[in-house]
């Protein structure tokens, strides 16, 4: 199939939108907060995950669909609560991300820009939802809008030895700024990873599902440096498998949402966490 048109949306002026054809048009939107992951990673490191993740569905839809592909600029910012002992981290109430992520997504669906897929890479449960409730919000007047990259994700690492397959290493423990976030930005940007610093972390094993979930801060669980796993086995080789693995299945997920189908069950988190 022919190369599917694209812009950034941000370049367009509103007369140029308002010729496009609204039924066949998408909005492309990543989203994540500036998060503390430990030691050895940015506190971009879920905003930078999310936007190689859309950029890689940008172009699997170029190729798939005849649909206009309009990218929009990052949503910065959301709930990272745990993770507000530490500097640089800004986190929102759940119940203000909310607000703000609904009205982000109502003023293009009020425009008749229906289709909207919004694209995050944060574990955080509080700051999934609340993307997940924005979206039912829109949904009920009209919109098309869907979240959900995540849950791919925590299938696998809540599934009994899934995650350790797909990163081909022991996986126990890992959740956050281990070996899947720190392989990430190995295989796209390594300058900003701390090799010295990540050479040096011991291994942390944590449950997710319980001493994290129960705990109010990362200060308070391990050695209190705001990570788990053992990222020091991160590659780039690692993190491009991580890619195509989730890239792959979550395209397909939104090539299937594009042509009508029901695939919010498939990426809802209300499965792991019930709202």
């Amino acid at each position: 199939m022919q190369a599917t048109r694209w812009r950034y949306l941000a370049e367009m002026s509103w007369t140029e939108l308002d010729r496009l054809d609204r039924e066949r048009t998408v909005i492309l939107m990543s989203a994540g907060p500036l998060e503390q992951h430990g030691p050895h990673l940015p506190v971009g490191t879920d905003v930078f995950a999310a936007e190689e993740v859309t950029r890689r569905l940008l172009e699997y839809l170029r190729e798939a669909t005849d649909w206009t592909l309009l990218l929009a600029p990052t949503v910065l910012y959301g709930s990272a609560v745990l993770s507000r002992p530490y500097p640089g981290t800004v986190s929102v109430r759940r119940r203000v991300q909310t607000d703000y992520c609904t009205d982000i997504l109502a003023s293009f669906v009020e425009n008749g820009f229906r289709w909207i897929i919004v694209t995050s890479q944060h574990m955080d449960p509080p700051y999934i939802l609340a993307w997940e409730e924005a979206c039912q919000r829109v949904n009920a007047r009209g919109g098309r809008a869907l979240h959900g990259y995540e849950r791919l994700v925590f299938d696998d690492l809540f599934e009994s030895g899934s995650l350790s397959a797909v990163l081909g290493c022991d996986a126990e423990g890992e959740s956050h700024a281990g070996v899947f976030e720190t392989s990430q930005l190995l295989a796209t940007r390594p300058e900003l990873v701390h090799q010295e610093e990540l050479a040096a972390l011991p291994r942390v094993r944590l449950d997710f599902l319980g001493e994290l979930r129960r705990a109010r801060s990362w200060r308070e669980l391990a050695n209190g440096l705001g990570y788990t796993g053992y990222p020091a086995e991160a590659t780039a080789e690692r993190g491009e498998s991580i890619y195509r693995r989730y890239v792959a299945r979550y395209a397909a997920l939104v090539e299937q949402h594009l042509a009508g189908a029901d695939v919010w069950s498939a990426l809802t988190l209300t499965r792991w966490f019930p709202s």
